[in-house]
């Protein structure tokens, strides 16, 4: 009985054991399997950001042309002189005697933000019906997004041919126009890139 009773106790210390050695091994598998799933997610984050990154250059070299598209929309940083130039050219290839009475620069009214300011133009013409139209015409197909302010016409004089036979024919009116109208600027380049 003797026997039996230690057999017994040494059956219990072995079975004590082993269930403290697989009582480690588990926690230590645990901890394992812990470790491996959080190595495993930082592992598919940064694939992710990597994809990410990757289609975001793709986009970007696909959008490259819309976006310079809309970006040519805008006069841009440096590009005030250039647009009040081409303006007044517009006088010569519409024949109308054109002289730009104001420029100021404004906040701009549109939903774009900050980065944007609004150039703000009063323009005085003088010149045949026809060509005062044409003119007023090409200021609003500008490749830029002009908001009118006003367009005010008067008519001033008929002219009338001086020489007989060109009397027959209809006679031309001569008017003068004022027109306030406003472009889109863009204000600081870096501002936009960074957002």
């Amino acid at each position: 009985m003797q026997k039996m009773r230690k057999n017994i106790a040494i059956l219990i210390i072995l079975n004590l054991a082993i269930f403290g050695l697989y009582y480690y091994l588990l926690v230590d598998i645990r901890r394992s399997n812990i470790d491996t799933s959080s190595k495993l997610a930082q592992i598919n984050l940064e694939t992710m950001k990597k994809e990410q990154l990757q289609s975001v250059k793709i986009l970007m070299d696909e959008t490259k042309i819309q976006r310079d598209k809309v970006a040519n929309l805008f006069v841009q940083q440096d590009g005030s002189v250039g647009f009040i130039e081409m303006v007044e050219s517009l006088g010569g290839t519409t024949g109308v005697k054109l002289n730009i009475e104001s420029v100021g620069i404004g906040v701009s009214k549109a939903k774009i933000g900050s980065s944007t300011e609004s150039i703000q133009l009063v323009v005085k013409t003088e010149g045949a019906w026809a060509d005062v139209m044409h003119l007023l015409s090409m200021l609003e197909s500008l490749p830029f997004k002009v908001s009118f302010d006003s367009v005010v016409l008067n008519k001033l004089s008929e002219a009338s041919s001086p020489t007989p036979s060109m009397t027959a024919k209809k006679s031309l009116s001569y008017w003068n126009g004022s027109f306030g109208f406003s472009v889109l600027k863009i204000k600081n380049t870096s501002q936009i890139l960074q957002k």
